[in-house]
């Protein structure tokens, strides 16, 4: 069955270059109207039916040419919603929660708020408990193991999808400043309590997700995540160690503005 062209259609010719596969021209073609909005964030690719009426070729080269997009992290499969345009936005790590000032860095209470411009709509589910520290958190806060430290649970969720996930500690002196309130963004309620941010360290790897990262971060096949460890200080104080922020390595970017300070 020959591959139909679609130039009058779509204004391309999807014909396959000599040697290439019949899946790829149309994979190749899909992604086109990806990229270009044709096919819009968080909606339906057409059916197989469809792909195959329209590009005239079997339902085994289709399913073939949406494993590609499928790979490639543009498209996700969920059983019982069909095959879906993959939703995606900008973000970087800080969101807007660390600005610069004269006297160094300063938390402010935008980190939400910019995330919902940068990513539309967003919902942010926040949980808190006290756990014990375990020896990696320990050594990151100052503390011995297994003291006590309050974990803030954060998951930022947009166009029915979770964006990131995150993991907050705090230290119990640091706790008693009102975190859990929710009416607050942590660093802001911080600062309010005199807890000054002078510096901040963050350390970035890629690594491949967990199921349970796989599932809430709608991934697709082999794509890996981003995780920070972030560490916050007053002077030589830590007073917040984010461990860990994990992202979607398929579509965040991290963005930093550093200072050489003399």
């Amino acid at each position: 069955m020959a591959l139909v062209s679609t130039r009058d259609r779509y204004g391309v010719d999807v014909s396959p270059a000599p040697g290439q596969p019949r899946y790829r021209a149309i994979a190749a073609e899909l992604r086109a109207r990806i990229e270009d909005g044709r096919l819009a964030p968080g909606a339906p690719l057409p059916t197989e039916n469809a792909l195959m009426g329209e590009f005239g070729v079997s339902r085994g080269t289709v399913r073939e040419a949406i494993a590609v997009l499928r790979s490639d992290g543009l498209v996700v499969t969920t059983h019982g919603r069909g095959t879906h345009v993959r939703a995606v936005g900008p973000t970087a790590p800080g969101d807007g929660i660390y600005r610069q000032r004269r006297d160094g860095i300063a938390g402010e209470a935008e980190g939400s708020r910019r995330a919902e411009k940068l990513l539309g709509t967003a919902q942010v589910a926040v949980e808190h408990a006290e756990v014990p520290a375990t020896e990696t958190l320990a050594e990151l806060l100052g503390v011995e193991p297994g003291t006590p430290v309050l974990r803030r649970r954060v998951r930022l969720e947009s166009a029915g999808a979770a964006r990131r996930l995150s993991d907050s500690y705090y230290r119990a002196d640091v706790a008693d400043a009102g975190l859990t309130d929710p009416a607050y963004e942590p660093l802001a309620r911080l600062e309010a309590a005199g807890e000054t941010i002078t510096r901040v360290r963050e350390v970035v790897r890629s690594r491949m997700p967990t199921l349970d990262e796989s599932d809430a971060l709608a991934l697709g096949p082999d794509v890996p995540v981003l995780v920070v460890t972030r560490q916050s200080f007053n002077q030589e104080r830590v007073i917040e160690v984010v461990n860990d922020l994990v992202l979607p390595a398929d579509r965040n970017e991290l963005e930093y503005d550093l200072r050489v300070l003399r």
